[in-house]
C-alpha cells in the first residue's frame, strides 16, 4: 500500500522513465582532423499511470575528463603516497525543455495527464570530439545523458541516466591496417632471426598473429622457450598554467603473456626462396575481452595509451650457458564498431568464432602476393586461358569455351524442348546422327572460312558437308532464327564467309548412342572436373560414371 509521503513527493509517480538511443555507440572514423561528424539521436520516454504536476522536463549531455594517479615516493620515514587528480568538464549541452520552462503562468508548472510520452532529441557530434576512455582506475573520459522531470518543492525529481560511448576507429584506408611490423637481424656467429606481425592494427578482443623464423649459425645451438608479452604503456599529464608546472606520470603494465616452444615439426629444409633451412613458428595470441585489462590506443586530453609486444627467446649454447634474444614490436589496438561493448566495457559476444570471424573480415585485404584466404580451383588445367587466343579475331572467344553466336539456327531444338527447357534424348540423337562422322568433313564447318576477321587466318575448303553449327545465309533479310531444320537451311549453300569462327580444332566424339545417356544427378556431381584442354577425346559413358569423385 503506497504511503501518504510517497504519494505527495511523487517518488513512484512514473512507471517508466528512460532514455533510448538509436545507436548505443557513436563511431568516428579517422583522426580528429579528418573524421566526419555523426548524429546522436534518441527519445526520452515517460509513462504516467496518473496525472502529474511538473515544472519542466529537460535533457542534458555532459562530458567529464578525469586525470589522476598515485605518486609513490621513497622518503626517510618510508613510502609516501601522494594522490594527484583533476576533474574537468569538457562538454555540456542542454536541450530546450520538452515541457514547461517558459515564462508567465507556465513557470509555476503544468499538469501532465496520464499516458505515454516520447520526446525526440538529436545532436551533432563533431569529428574532432574526444573519444571515450574507460577501464582505468583513476582516469577516464565519460559522456552521459541525464533526463530530469523537475517537480518543485516537497517532491522528488525524476531522473534517467544513459551513458554514451564515443569510439574513434581507424579509417578503412589507414596505413596501419596494411602495414606489417618486422624485426630482422643477425646475431653474429649465433643465430639469424626474423619476427613478423602481419598487421600493426589489431582489433580489440581478437588476437595478434605472429610469425617467427630462426636459422642457427652455430653448430649445437638450441632454441629454447619463447616468451611473448603484451605491454601497455600509460602516460598521464596534468595541465597547468605554464608548461614548466605540468605534472607527468608514466606507468607500464603487463597485459598478457604467452609461452611457445619449437618442435621437430617446425623445422623446414627450405624456409624461403634462398634455400635456407631453419625453424618457422606461426602463432595467435588472444587479447583480453574487457577494457579493464586492456585499453585501446589513445592520445587525448593528457591521456596517452600505447602497446608493444616484447619477445624474449632463450638460446642454449653448446657450452651450456644460456643467451637471451630480445626484440620489441609496436602494435595499435583499436575498437571495431562491429564488436560492441556493454556498459562495463566488456565484449557483448565473446565466443571464439565471433572474434575470429571479425578479425578476418574487418582487417584490410592482404597485400599483393600475400593472399591466404583465396580458394583456387583444384585439378584445373590453366593451359590456354588467355585473351585473345592465338590466331583468333579481336572479338573471338578462346576456342570453344564461349557460347555460340545468336545467329545460329537453334530454334529447331528449342521447338522440341520440354517444359523444363531440356531437349529430349531422341531429338538430340537425331541431330547428332545427321552429322558426318568422317574426321575431315566433321571439322569442315569450322574450316569453311572464305574470309577472316582481325588477326584470323582464312581457311578454304573446296568440298564440305553441311553441319548443324554452320552459319547459313539463305536470304539477305531473312530471320536467322528460322523454324526450318538444318537440312532445309543447308540445301544449296556452300562457301560461307565468316570472320568470327574459331580456328581449326579436332574434336573426337565417342559413340553417339552413349552421348544420349544422361547420368543421374548423384553420378554427375561425383565426376571430377575436366581440364580446360579440349584436345583429348571425350570419355565414353562407362568411363564417365565410373570416375572416382573429385
Amino acid at each position: 500500500m503506497p504511503s501518504f509521503f510517497g504519494a505527495v513527493t511523487g517518488k513512484t509517480s512514473a512507471t517508466l522513465f528512460e532514455i533510448r538511443l538509436d545507436n548505443e555507440i557513436i563511431v568516428l572514423r579517422g583522426a580528429e582532423n579528418e573524421a566526419s561528424s555523426q548524429l546522436l539521436k534518441g527519445v526520452v520516454v515517460l509513462c504516467l499511470p496518473s496525472a502529474l504536476k511538473v515544472e519542466d522536463v529537460h535533457l542534458r549531455m555532459t562530458g567529464q575528463l578525469k586525470v589522476g594517479w598515485n605518486d609513490s615516493r621513497l622518503t626517510p620515514t618510508g613510502i609516501s603516497n601522494n594522490r594527484l587528480d583533476k576533474t574537468t568538464e569538457i562538454f555540456n549541452h542542454k536541450w530546450p525543455p520538452f515541457v514547461g520552462g517558459g515564462g508567465g503562468s507556465n513557470s509555476r508548472g503544468c499538469n501532465l495527464p496520464s499516458g505515454n510520452y516520447e520526446w525526440p532529441f538529436e545532436i551533432v557530434i563533431p569529428g574532432s570530439f574526444a573519444e571515450s576512455v574507460e577501464g582505468l582506475q583513476d582516469s577516464h573520459i565519460q559522456y552521459r545523458l541525464k533526463a530530469t522531470v523537475a517537480r518543485g518543492k516537497l517532491a522528488y525529481d525524476l531522473h534517467a541516466h544513459k551513458p554514451v560511448r564515443i569510439v574513434r576507429t581507424l579509417d578503412p584506408s589507414a596505413l596501419e591496417l596494411a602495414h606489417a611490423m618486422t624485426v630482422e637481424n643477425i646475431w653474429p656467429n649465433k643465430i639469424e632471426y626474423q619476427i613478423i606481425i602481419p598487421q600493426k592494427a589489431i582489433i580489440f578482443g581478437t588476437a595478434i598473429d605472429v610469425e617467427m623464423k630462426f636459422t642457427s649459425l652455430l653448430k649445437g645451438l638450441r632454441i629454447g622457450q619463447i616468451k611473448c608479452q603484451l605491454l601497455e604503456v600509460q602516460e598521464f599529464t596534468l595541465p597547468a598554467a605554464s608548461q614548466h608546472m605540468e605534472r607527468h606520470y608514466k606507468n607500464q603494465r603487463d597485459v598478457d603473456s604467452w609461452i611457445f616452444e619449437l618442435g621437430d615439426d617446425n623445422y623446414q629444409d627450405l624456409m624461403n626462396d634462398d634455400g635456407q633451412d631453419g625453424y618457422t613458428l606461426t602463432e595467435r595470441m588472444p587479447l583480453p575481452k574487457t577494457l579493464k585489462m586492456c585499453l585501446q590506443d589513445v592520445d587525448v586530453h593528457g591521456i596517452k595509451i600505447r602497446h608493444k609486444v616484447k619477445f624474449n627467446i632463450a638460446l642454449h649454447n653448446p657450452d651450456g650457458h644460456v643467451s637471451e634474444l630480445r626484440a620489441t614490436l609496436p602494435v595499435t589496438i583499436f575498437i571495431s564498431p562491429n564488436m560492441p561493448l556493454n556498459e562495463e566495457g566488456q565484449l557483448v559476444d565473446q565466443t571464439p568464432m565471433s572474434t575470429q570471424s571479425t578479425d578476418m573480415t574487418q582487417h584490410a585485404p592482404p597485400l599483393y602476393g600475400q593472399h591466404v584466404l583465396d580458394q583456387l580451383y583444384a585439378d584445373m588445367n590453366n593451359t590456354g586461358i588467355m585473351t585473345p587466343a592465338p590466331q583468333s579475331g579481336m572479338n573471338t572467344p578462346f576456342h570453344g569455351l564461349s557460347r555460340a553466336g545468336s545467329h545460329e539456327n537453334l530454334a529447331s531444338l528449342n521447338g522440341v524442348a520440354n517444359q523444363n527447357g531440356a531437349v529430349p534424348p531422341a531429338a538430340l540423337q537425331s541431330r547428332l546422327q545427321s552429322l558426318d562422322l568422317n574426321g575431315m568433313s566433321r571439322n569442315s564447318s569450322f574450316r569453311r572460312l572464305n574470309g577472316s576477321g582481325h588477326n584470323t587466318p582464312a581457311h578454304r575448303q573446296m568440298e564440305s558437308e553441311p553441319g548443324y553449327f554452320d552459319q547459313h545465309n539463305s536470304e539477305p533479310n531473312s530471320n536467322p532464327l528460322s523454324r526450318r531444320t538444318s537440312e532445309e537451311e543447308n540445301a544449296g549453300h556452300s562457301g560461307i564467309i565468316s570472320g568470327q569462327q574459331t580456328p581449326d580444332e579436332h574434336l573426337d566424339f565417342a559413340e553417339l548412342g552413349d552421348l544420349t545417356k544422361v547420368p543421374s544427378y548423384r553420378t554427375a556431381v561425383r565426376a571430377p572436373v575436366r581440364g580446360m584442354s579440349y584436345s583429348d577425346a571425350l570419355p565414353d559413358y562407362v568411363t564417365a560414371i565410373s570416375a572416382p569423385p573429385s
